[in-house]
């Protein structure tokens, strides 16, 4: 509270629970990270993919680690509204990468789009998860210098 400037009052009125807060803090960085990635459907395929992977970099060369990624790991012990929050949070940016890799064609079929989507995520969170333990964002580029297609 005293890092924004307002009062604990104000942030309890608001968020009468941790889970409230945990639940609102995750909704926020969900929303935020879609609009900066952008719109699926806008630009080429490959550039959509290539921005993607460039809004991560921005973080790991920052010294930023994903909300997601470190709340993730242990979503089995965040209260039920925090939890569906951060699978959400997943869901979306799958979905978001299944239209993209739909759009640049060659497969068949939306399962495979959508195991595509989950190994260029979890591609991206691993390598933000390389890059923060070994305090070198350039393991960030070395890890996803080629995107998978």
């Amino acid at each position: 509270a005293d890092a924004v400037g307002i009062k604990s009052a104000s942030v309890h009125y608001h968020f009468p629970t941790k889970e409230s807060l945990v639940t609102a803090v995750i909704t926020d960085y969900r929303e935020r990270t879609l609009a900066a990635i952008g719109d699926p459907w806008s630009d080429e395929p490959a550039d959509r993919l290539a921005h993607f992977v460039a809004t991560f970099r921005e973080a790991a060369v920052s010294g930023r680690f994903c909300l997601g990624t470190a709340l993730g790991s242990g979503v089995d012990d965040l209260p039920q509204s925090s939890a569906e929050a951060v699978r959400r949070y997943f869901a979306e940016l799958t979905e978001w990468l299944g239209i993209v890799y739909g759009r640049l064609g060659g497969s068949t079929s939306a399962d495979s789009n959508a195991d595509k989507a989950k190994r260029l995520l979890a591609l991206v969170q691993g390598a933000l998860l390389v890059a923060r333990t070994s305090q070198d964002p350039s393991d960030f580029e070395a890890i996803t210098s080629r995107i998978p297609r």
